[in-house]
């Protein structure tokens, strides 16, 4: 086999880089999962500081490592920091964010399945490790009860600040780990996630995060045993890779044509348990601005000592609507732009399974603005990493598995040898 490189490529570089790229990412999403839970009370402020400066360092040295960075790499950092600093001005006290589009840039060559499962692994683990400390008693298991239409509605909180929390988790979890195993996917897996996911709705009453959760189970099991010709029409092509500009026109006119007088809009947001007046209200004291502005919204949720928020409730969990006020336009037409290309691509790869996984993300930002956050939405790795070809560097294990046989390539890897090509 002859290859033909304009230079000379280190597979010892890159798994180094990936390496540490893994490690950060890894300590960033276990505690960026514990801080949505009561388990944050335990946390100091000047630690959650610490560690995502560390975090943020850390990835920097890994990317300052690599001697094959392209200028549209260069150019990609540059605006990776720029965003950050947008994030850091307008949600003061959110240093989680910070590492946020470091994280992106430096696993954008990394292939997503990889991240996928690491992710699912380290997202499961830190979710039954909260649930089962609210069950013995080490942290709370707060329970809110409230009227709903006349009928009591019962949330468990399950060692999270708030009941959408934890399926908000369990659905990128699931999503992620049923796209990494397609290839091999087993109709038990798809039912262990289904009964979790109903244990999940049992206790926390989160109806349309457990609606999301099974759709996507029913979509890759269809897709796994059934066929992909329903994907192949055209009309529903266009459908989908048009998704996330589709859905942020209907969340914006709904919200501005919102009346209580019509009937039908009454009902629709009573259904949307009010986002559709919040949104207009949002709009109606806030202007649109091109880098957004500082908002301080208040939720139902808990603090992080496990008490109720105090004010007016006033949260905006139209993920569209949100990113308007508070990051802006820019950043909201760069994000569908970019989300829409990366939805074209797939069709055109006929990759459906991440095709309908983006679909579902764009409905699903029509209803809750935690998709910002890697914790939720593992999909923005796709999202990045098309800004850049994924031939900006070589894939070792692409190389290996071409040249070599499975035992050799086992043998490389865990010597850690360097190979020149």
């Amino acid at each position: 086999m002859k290859l033909l490189l304009k230079k000379r490529i280190y597979i010892k570089t890159y798994l180094d880089s990936e390496n540490i790229f893994f490690l950060n990412y890894v300590v960033y999403l276990f505690f960026l999962m514990l801080k949505s839970s009561l388990y944050s009370q335990y946390i100091p402020s000047i630690f959650n500081k610490v560690l995502y400066l560390s975090v943020s360092f850390f990835l920097a040295m890994g990317v300052l490592a690599k001697d094959n960075i392209s200028k549209k790499s260069a150019i990609l950092a540059v605006i990776s920091l720029f965003f950050s600093g947008v994030f850091l001005l307008r949600l003061s006290g959110r240093y989680e964010l910070i590492p946020f589009f470091l994280l992106l840039y430096c696993g954008r060559n990394i292939r997503f399945e990889k991240i996928a499962r690491i992710t699912a692994i380290v997202g499961v683990g830190t979710l039954l490790f909260v649930i089962l400390s609210s069950y013995i008693g080490i942290i709370p298991n707060y329970v809110s009860t409230t009227f709903v239409d006349g009928s009591l509605r019962v949330r468990h909180y399950i060692g999270f600040r708030y009941a959408l929390y934890p399926a908000g988790m369990l659905f990128n979890i699931i999503s992620i780990d049923l796209y990494s195993h397609r290839k091999d996917l087993s109709w038990k897996r798809c039912a262990i996630w289904l009964v979790m996911t109903l244990f999940i709705y049992k206790q926390t009453d989160s109806r349309l995060f457990s609606i999301f959760s099974i759709f996507v189970i029913v979509c890759f099991f269809l897709l796994n045993y059934g066929s992909n010709k329903l994907f192949e029409n055209l009309f529903i092509q266009l459908i989908m890779i048009s998704s996330f500009v589709i859905c942020g026109l209907i969340s914006f006119v709904v919200t501005y044509k919102y009346t209580k007088a019509n009937p039908f809009m009454r009902e629709m947001n009573i259904f949307l348990e009010q986002r559709l007046r919040l949104g207009k209200e949002a709009f109606s004291m806030y202007k649109i601005k091109p880098f957004g502005q500082k908002i301080d919204f208040i939720g139902n949720g808990l603090t992080a000592d496990g008490n109720e928020m105090v004010g007016r409730y006033n949260y905006v969990d139209n993920f569209y609507e949100s990113v308007l006020l508070k990051f802006g336009y820019i950043f909201l037409i760069a994000f569908i732009v970019i989300a829409t290309i990366a939805a074209y691509r797939c069709c055109k790869k006929k990759d459906y399974y991440m095709l309908v996984m983006l679909t579902i993300f764009a409905v699903h930002g029509m209803i809750d603005d935690m998709v910002l956050y890697l914790s939720y939405n593992s999909l923005w790795f796709v999202f990045f990493s098309i800004l850049i070809p994924q031939n900006d560097i070589v894939d070792a294990e692409d190389v290996l598995r071409r040249a070599f046989p499975k035992r050799q390539r086992k043998r490389i890897l865990g010597r850690r040898i360097k190979i020149k090509l």
